[in-house]
């Protein structure tokens, strides 16, 4: 007994016609009344019953039917994942740099490894960036600050960074933005979104126009403000594998520090890679 026996069996159990089944299969005639003939050899005893030139099934025939009817739809099911695995799939991803260097790589080694055949190509940017290249389809999918509520595109939170503020150790606790005053503090472009967040608490406390040193690495900043030259907020992240922790003070910011980053994608991007990429990341992230 071979799957295509059973396939035969079923089209014509549903069609009462070998003719009828041959042209739903692309078989020739002869070739679905070999198979039927097969199966009643093996079983045997009778699968169908001739009534006025119709086949309908014997006994043995419903009770196959039954079987052929659960079995063949999971032998679909594991055909298609088979030759999906076949694929080479690729897929575009753009990610936050905090997001990328701390959080990304074991993800994306692991689905490596599941998908040795696909083609990744990852880009880092800042949010707004990363938002328009995703919707002009530049990009399949980001990881970026926030949902995008934009019909078509599927967004799933991913997991939560935490924004502290960084001083010089002998700077005294910082509760508002207005101790800040005077002092430089360092950020990314305003198309940041982490930017755009310190600018709102520096406003809620009051500071209007704060000297904004602009810098494009975590690293620099770090070694900025290490070194006693003012303040920058950070994810918290960006502390773990600092050379010189001992140099800097960090500033729990509460609330207005915790920020929630989102997977967003094309929905008629998903595939099995995509989701293996995702789900990936939220096994290995854990942040507090």
């Amino acid at each position: 007994m071979d799957i295509n026996q059973l396939r035969a069996f079923q089209a014509v159990a549903r069609t009462g016609s070998v003719t009828t089944a041959a042209d739903k299969l692309f078989r020739a005639p002869s070739s679905i009344t070999t198979r039927i003939h097969q199966l009643e050899e093996e079983f045997d005893q009778p699968l169908f019953l001739r009534v006025k030139n119709r086949l309908k099934l014997a006994p043995a025939g419903e009770i196959l039917l039954e079987q052929v009817d659960q079995l063949l739809p999971m032998f679909d099911q594991i055909e298609h994942r088979m030759r999906e695995s076949q694929k080479i799939e690729h897929i575009s991803l753009g990610a936050l740099d905090v997001a990328l260097d701390t959080y990304l790589p074991n993800a994306i080694g692991q689905v490596r490894e599941l998908y040795p055949k696909a083609r990744l190509f990852v880009r880092q940017a800042p949010s707004e960036v990363l938002r328009d290249e995703l919707i002009n389809k530049r990009l399949d999918i980001v990881l970026n600050d926030g949902p995008i509520e934009v019909p078509g595109i599927v967004s799933q939170y991913a997991f939560s960074e935490k924004l502290v503020l960084v001083t010089d150790k002998h700077q005294p606790d910082i509760t508002s933005s207005k101790d800040l005053e005077g002092v430089d503090i360092y950020g990314f472009q305003r198309n940041c979104s982490y930017r755009l967040k310190l600018d709102k608490w520096l406003k809620a406390g009051g500071i209007e126009a704060p000297n904004i040193i602009e810098m494009e690495s975590y690293n620099v900043i770090l070694a900025c403000v290490s070194g006693g030259a003012g303040a920058a907020w950070i994810p918290e992240s960006c502390l773990k594998d600092m050379a010189n922790k001992n140099a800097i003070k960090a500033h729990d910011l509460g609330e207005a520090g915790r920020t929630d980053l989102y997977f967003s994608w094309w929905k008629s991007k998903d595939s099995s890679l995509l989701h293996s990429l995702i789900e990936n990341v939220a096994n290995s992230t854990h942040v507090d």
